[in-house]
């Protein structure tokens, strides 16, 4: 006989605060931001494409707010961009470990001007980003963007030929839902 299920589960684990840390929807919330993105390329006459790997788990434990506006920032940096006219977005699985631990690549990818090379070697000099995907006309969008990656753990590596295009990748590491994740701490 199978019990019956409480209508509020318990909190994953007892540490956890339940605000900051959830289960939630990687696709939901992908396809909820895409559509504001999507607006957004479209007042800016720019082409937006995006996809997600479906491979990828749909639901993860943590906290979906700051992976959001991680997102959103910078896809919106590189819409806004001057001189670009494609922007490119892909979530992919870079795999995973035994603890259900998913490695996240997220690549942004504007087919603008580029960075030039004094800026890449600046890049390369020091680990303070103070460019961003509009070629320094807001210079503290990567460096709020690279804060922010920092602080999910994530790394964040930038690509650039001038006259090709810039593309950021980031790096970041989620935890993968599993039902019994929800009953582990109960007792």
């Amino acid at each position: 006989m199978l019990k019956k299920q409480p209508a509020n589960p318990p909190v994953i684990s007892a540490s956890y605060h339940p605000k900051e840390l959830r289960i939630f929807d990687l696709r939901a919330e992908y396809a909820l931001t895409a559509v504001k993105l999507s607006h957004l390329a479209e007042r800016c006459n720019r082409v937006l494409a995006l996809s997600i790997n479906p491979d990828l788990p749909r639901y993860f434990v943590g906290n979906p707010r700051p992976l959001r506006k991680l997102f959103t920032r910078l896809v919106e940096n590189a819409i806004q961009a001057a001189n670009v006219d494609v922007v490119t977005v892909q979530i992919e699985n870079e795999g995973h470990d035994k603890q259900d631990i998913y490695r996240l690549k997220l690549s942004v990818t504007a087919n603008g001007p580029g960075l030039s090379p004094a800026t890449m070697r600046a890049l390369q000099k020091n680990a303070q980003f103070s460019v961003n995907l509009a070629n320094d006309d807001n210079s503290n969008a990567l460096l709020v963007v690279n804060k922010q990656i920092r602080r999910l753990g994530g790394q964040l590596c930038v690509e650039s030929l001038p006259g090709w295009g810039t593309r950021y990748v980031i790096y970041l590491q989620l935890t993968k839902f599993t039902a019994h994740q929800i009953y582990a701490n109960v007792s």
